[in-house]
C-alpha cells in the first residue's frame, strides 16, 4: 500500500516529524543567542504592503475558500480527502511559525515555510490527482472544487519560489539583525 499525503497517519507523521526538531532546537537555540528581528522587519514599507497582501492571498486561498468548500460538500469523502489534509497542514505550520516568532537567533519561518509549502503542494497534486480520477461530484460543483486545487497548486507553488528566492537567503544572510530590544 503507498502513502498518500491525504492519508491521517501521513499527515500525522509529517507534523510530528516537522515539530519535534524544531521544538527541541528551538530550546537549545534559545538559551544561547539573542533572537534576530523577522525578515518583514527587513523589508520597506512597500515591501511590507505586498508580503501583507500575500498573506491575505494565503488566508485566503488556503484556509477561507477551502474552508467553505469542505463546509458545503462535506458530506463527499473525496472533497474531505482533497481539502482536509492541506487545511489541517496550513493551521499548524501558522501555529509554528508563530511560536518560533522572534525567539530564535534565526528567522525560520521561510525555512518552515519551504517545508509545509512542499508537502503542501504533495497533498494538492495527490487530491487534484484524486478528486479527477473519482469525480463524486458533478457540474459547477466539480469544477468548483478542481478549480480551487489547481488555484492552490498555483499560489502555493508561486509562493515556494518566492521563499526560495527572497525568503531563504535572507533568513539565512550573515546574522546582521537583530531583534528589537
Amino acid at each position: 500500500m503507498a502513502v498518500t499525503p491525504t492519508d491521517p497517519i501521513a499527515t500525522l507523521f509529517f507534523i510530528l516529524a516537522t515539530v519535534a526538531p524544531l521544538i527541541v532546537c528551538a530550546r537549545v537555540v534559545s538559551r544561547r543567542e539573542r533572537p534576530v528581528a523577522s525578515i518583514a522587519d527587513t523589508l520597506s514599507s512597500r515591501g511590507r504592503g505586498i508580503l501583507r497582501t500575500w498573506m491575505l492571498l494565503a488566508v485566503l486561498l488556503g484556509l477561507l475558500l477551502p474552508g467553505l468548500a469542505l463546509c458545503l460538500w462535506r458530506d463527499d469523502a473525496t472533497v474531505r480527502a482533497a481539502l482536509l489534509p492541506s487545511i489541517i497542514v496550513l493551521l499548524v505550520q501558522t501555529q509554528i511559525e508563530r511560536v518560533c516568532a522572534g525567539r530564535l537567533p534565526l528567522d525560520v519561518s521561510p525555512l518552515i515555510g519551504v517545508v509545509y509549502t512542499g508537502y503542501r503542494l504533495w497533498q494538492l497534486w495527490y487530491a487534484t490527482r484524486l478528486f479527477t480520477a473519482t469525480p463524486t461530484l458533478s457540474g459547477p460543483a466539480h469544477a468548483a472544487i478542481l478549480g480551487l486545487l489547481v488555484a492552490g497548486l498555483v499560489f502555493w507553488s508561486a509562493n515556494i519560489v518566492f521563499l526560495s528566492v527572497v525568503g531563504v537567503p535572507r533568513a539565512i544572510a550573515p546574522a546582521t539583525r537583530s531583534a528589537p530590544a
